[in-house]
């Protein structure tokens, strides 16, 4: 039986790779949940090398995750994060009504 790929590639160059995920995937394995799937081991074996995440989003959020694809990009770009030169912007799509947050 073939597994479906839960994500598709956006971008993917020699230093990254830029996924949109679906929701109710993790991003990697948890120890709370190690028998789920995640886009890591699945965007690994596509790939055919190791993937190295650079932020993560939850299990139950849609939305772009990047992965680099040496340890060189791996530490660049976790600096590019962190100096904010890097950021990650959230929408949020609500159906319904509601309350008052404030």
């Amino acid at each position: 039986m073939t597994e479906s790929i839960p994500f598709s590639i956006l971008y993917h160059d020699e230093y990254c790779i830029a996924i949109a995920k679906s929701p109710g995937i993790h991003v990697h394995h948890s120890a709370l949940s190690p028998n789920e799937q995640s886009c890591m081991p699945l965007l690994r074996d596509m790939l055919g090398t190791f993937v190295y995440p650079i932020h993560r989003i939850d299990r139950a959020t849609s939305g772009i995750v990047l992965f680099a694809l040496n340890q060189e990009s791996h530490f660049a770009l976790n600096v590019c994060m962190r100096e904010g030169s890097i950021k990650k912007r959230y929408h949020v799509i609500v159906r319904g009504w509601m309350e008052s947050c404030i």
